[in-house]
């Protein structure tokens, strides 16, 4: 369970990661985090309390 929730919260981020993602976006930079943050917005937390 150790490896799956190291890598869960990688993918998931922080509301601060989330905010600077957004910033990036609104500046115009295509960051390869791109997909990241699509996968995080489908599976959030209340995806997996589904």
């Amino acid at each position: 369970m150790g490896m799956v929730q190291y890598y869960w919260s990688a993918i998931i981020g922080t509301e601060r990661s989330k905010g600077f993602a957004a910033q990036m976006r609104k500046e115009g930079f295509a960051r390869f985090e791109e997909a990241l943050e699509e996968f995080r917005d489908l599976f959030d937390e209340e995806f997996l309390k589904r």
